[in-house]
């Protein structure tokens, strides 16, 4: 790891629906989820601070990281350079042409911002065939969603997402 990044929570617009994560342990459990190897790679939805993407790339081929918020490039920008095995996507990740990275990714591991969490994963379902599994941090309201059943706890939580 690089420097232990936690992501400047500080400059985080509410309005990009930011939230970095900062605890070391849960970082390391979403690594630990994604059961990276070194033939894995790996797109990353909001890079944020760098804190995420500063244990994936280690670990994979080739990582992704698509940001938005043009301000973080102080923080991506030395850590990309530094690891090697990054391509940094500047850009809103609800338009960019998902399907158009290459290498294609093979696994989705973010933590998604909840402004765009539900759509961002609807688009790699349909962009990108090759993803075989998606370990994301979402906020408690998506994850019901995404969970929800037509009958059951969050039953009035079900729509697209929950069938997908």
């Amino acid at each position: 790891m690089v420097s232990g990044r936690t992501g400047p929570p500080e400059r985080s617009p509410r309005r990009l629906g930011q939230n970095f994560l900062a605890d070391p342990n849960l970082l390391d459990a979403i690594v630990r989820e994604a059961a990276l190897s070194q033939s894995d790679v790996v797109l990353e939805v909001g890079g944020g601070g760098g804190a995420l993407t500063e244990r994936l790339a280690p670990a994979v081929r080739w990582l992704h990281v698509i940001e938005i918020d043009e301000r973080l490039r102080d923080e991506l920008e030395p850590l990309a350079e530094e690891v090697g095995g990054i391509d940094l996507v500047w850009g809103d990740a609800m338009r960019i042409e998902l399907a158009a990275l290459a290498p294609a990714p093979t696994k989705v591991v973010a933590n998604l911002p909840y402004g765009i969490a539900a759509g961002a994963l609807l688009r790699t379902v349909e962009q990108l065939s090759g993803v075989e599994l998606w370990v994301v941090m979402v906020q408690r309201e998506v994850g019901e969603r995404l969970a929800a059943k037509p009958s059951g706890p969050y039953k009035g939580a079900y729509g697209t997402p929950s069938v997908l």
